[in-house]
């Protein structure tokens, strides 16, 4: 990797991107950004909120802006929300800027470590009810049409029955040295 790229964590919900950042961040020495909780800082609003008042197309958008903002900044930690790969033009200034590390994790782990959260609203019914058996569907469904955009990457690690700290130093155990 090299010293002036962005350590880019991309994967699904609860693939453990933002935990596995911040470690990370601390590990290397970096500023550590959530791009979730950038935007819900930028906005005043959680994504829930700005799911159910303004819409996933409203989502994007300023996730789209959050993202050129933030990967204009020094080099960093960044974890992206699980959707956000899934834009072109994301895509690329994400290939651009940053060395991606696509933390994968299976659709049963998936589904443990979201839980009956409220606060994801792409797995949420329209009642807005937290359906075990639609959440699994809803997943398996996303999962299969983001697969192909977070397999472009430059490093994949599976999290399955791995650890914050495991996962952080298989990263880094794997991150290739910067050219002198």
């Amino acid at each position: 990797m090299k010293a002036d790229q962005h350590l880019i964590l991309t994967g699904f919900m609860g693939s453990g991107k933002s935990s596995v950042g911040r470690e990370l961040g601390i590990m290397l020495q970096r500023p550590f950004i959530d791009l979730d909780k950038y935007i819900e800082k930028q906005t005043g609003l959680t994504i829930a909120e700005i799911f159910e008042h303004q819409g996933e197309t409203s989502f994007r958008r300023l996730e789209q802006q959050a993202l050129k903002t933030v990967l204009a900044y020094p080099p960093m930690v960044l974890a992206t929300g699980g959707g956000t790969i899934i834009n072109e033009d994301n895509r690329r200034l994400i290939q651009n800027r940053g060395y991606i590390v696509f933390l994968d994790a299976s659709q049963d782990t998936i589904m443990k470590r979201t839980g009956a959260s409220h606060s994801r609203p792409l797995l949420l019914t329209g009642d807005k009810t937290v359906s075990n058996r639609f959440r699994q569907q809803k997943i398996k469904d996303l999962l299969n049409a983001r697969r192909p955009f977070y397999e472009i990457c430059h490093l994949k690690i599976l999290t399955d029955n791995m650890s914050v700290n495991q996962v952080s130093r298989r990263i880094l155990q794997q991150l290739p040295s910067a050219p002198d």
